[in-house]
């Protein structure tokens, strides 16, 4: 069963997002709202404490949060 994922579990950089438990990177361009890359880490993997984060998923809300980091920066 897939696991709940929650803004909090994001880390919101300069130029990207990390969804802390998996270690998915979601690497966007100065002052642009979409990932121009993408490093999955664990998404989609049981990870050792059992939980498991759905790729769809994560990247929905880390997509959300590249657009409201570059809404902030104008």
């Amino acid at each position: 069963m897939a696991t709940r994922i929650t803004r909090d579990q994001f880390v919101v950089k300069e130029n990207e997002v990390v969804h802390t438990p998996t270690g998915a990177r979601f690497i966007a361009e100065p002052n642009d709202g979409h990932a121009v890359q993408v490093i999955w880490g664990g998404a989609g993997d049981r990870l050792d404490t059992g939980e498991e984060y759905q790729p769809e998923r994560i990247e929905q809300v880390a997509s959300q949060l590249l657009m409201e980091r570059t809404y902030s920066l104008s």
